[in-house]
């Protein structure tokens, strides 16, 4: 039996995430390579075709092996979280500084990879909680419960996050929340204690990063001359 978690509190928390996750990335993008309604708007269409993407492949994991799927898959979205802050704002700063279009193109290129692998992780995510449930109604709920996760996002991210957390912040919130559910399922179902002491060793390392942030954010802002 599946416990309540999986049905309500997951699927609208994964949704959530992968929502600012996108909403970020595209404010960065645009920010640096400029164009922002087209920048924009693509990052959104990548992301989504990368959700895309990630769904299909979801198709091969076995019902067996979706929890420590799921728990990687978490994980993987943490670590990007963390890391894509710092590696837009320098691969945006370079493009800034460069007189090369070929390289430009190259550092857009690479800040879009970004948005592919985060977007085929998303992609994972709501398959998988869905391959976990025989019954429709259960399936129907965390459909629902997807969406009105990405309809809150929509409205906290300029409503509250960006004018009082910053992109920084913003994105070790999101980050924190994935690792949260990650240790959930591997507490919960997977029981690799190894695994899970990691996991609280990187909770308490991006507690740090969130206490600092608000130094991290005014450094990239000076570094970068925003």
């Amino acid at each position: 039996m599946q416990s309540l978690g999986m049905v309500i509190v997951v699927p609208f928390l994964l949704a959530f995430c992968s929502m600012i996750y996108e909403l970020v990335l595209a404010q960065y993008i645009s920010l640096y390579f400029g164009g922002t309604v087209f920048n924009f708007t693509l990052t959104i269409g990548v992301f989504l075709a990368s959700m895309g993407l990630g769904a299909l492949w979801s198709a091969r994991v076995a019902r067996d092996q979706i929890y420590p799927v799921l728990e990687k898959v978490e994980l993987g979205l943490c670590g990007l979280g963390l890391a894509s802050p710092l590696l837009t704002s320098v691969l945006g700063s370079l493009s800034l500084t460069s007189s090369s279009p070929l390289f430009t193109q190259v550092l857009f290129g690479l800040c879009y990879g970004l948005v592919v692998m985060i977007g085929i992780l998303s992609g994972y995510e709501i398959p998988l909680l869905l391959g976990l449930f025989d019954n429709a109604k259960k399936k129907m709920t965390v459909l629902s419960l997807d969406y009105f996760g990405s309809f809150i996002a929509a409205l906290c991210y300029p409503l509250l996050f960006v004018p009082h957390l910053g992109l920084v912040q913003t994105s070790l919130l999101v980050s924190f929340l994935n690792l949260l559910v990650a240790l959930w399922i591997g507490y919960r179902f997977n029981k690799r204690y190894v695994l899970i002491s990691a996991e609280l060793a990187l909770i308490a390392i991006v507690l740090v990063l969130m206490v600092q942030s608000f130094w991290l954010e005014n450094w990239l802002r000076g570094w970068l001359y925003l």
